[in-house]
């Protein structure tokens, strides 16, 4: 006797039509087309066929990582300048914990990109702390992506209140702000290695999930 309880489409009928037809990413009130022909793919456990294709925007990033990236670092610009000044504050240890959290759930989405790439070199090589070897390039990291892609531009618009244009000299000043210099040379590291490491970084695996320009270290 066949189970009256079990799925249809386990008992071979046609694969249910969930109706959905991506139009790619709804930004300001209207659609965009992605920038790449990168998409995730939904695909049902019990058979294997196709449910529905997803645009990603950018190269790995999709809107699960986009919502958890812009709360973890507003919640760090927020918070860390004030933890700086009152480390045994519980909320604003809390505070911090969070958005780690929460940076952490966005890049296990979307896999880490230049910044992280360029971090192996300089804590392997040069001996900085991961944390601030992933840190100290994030402002020129930023300043190569702004521009490069639309959908990511307005996600990035996000996390600065004010102008994108100017937001890779403010994180460059957040930074300062917390001690935390973002000149290469401040690590022993002369412009000449600075660019084979951003070129090498570039050419990873990393490297390859970056959407902005490859040019020479300022």
């Amino acid at each position: 006797m066949p189970d009256s309880h079990a799925p249809a489409f386990a008992s071979g009928a046609a694969e249910p039509d969930l109706g959905y037809r991506a139009k790619g990413f709804y930004y300001g009130g209207k659609w965009e087309a992605p920038a790449t022909s990168n998409t995730f793919v939904s695909t049902s456990p019990s058979t294997g066929k196709l449910l529905a294709e997803v645009p990603l925007a950018g190269v790995n990033a999709n809107p699960i990582s986009d919502t958890q990236a812009v709360a973890a670092a507003r919640d760090v610009l927020a918070t860390l300048p004030l933890l700086m000044k009152d480390l045994k504050n519980p909320d604003l240890r809390s505070r911090m914990s969070l958005a780690a959290l929460k940076a952490g759930l966005a890049f296990s989405n979307t896999k880490t990109a230049l910044a992280h790439s360029i971090s192996y070199d300089m804590t392997l090589n040069h001996g900085l702390p991961h944390g601030i070897a992933c840190s100290f390039t994030l402002p020129m990291v930023l300043g190569r992506a702004v521009g490069a892609d639309p959908q990511r531009d307005a996600v990035l618009a996000q996390i600065f209140d004010g102008a994108l244009r100017d937001a890779p000299v403010r994180l460059e000043a957040f930074l300062a702000s917390v001690g935390v210099s973002t000149d290469f040379a401040s690590y022993g590291v002369d412009k000449a290695e600075a660019d084979a490491m951003i070129h090498k970084a570039l050419d990873g695996v990393r490297g390859k999930n970056f959407i902005g320009v490859a040019r020479p270290s300022a």
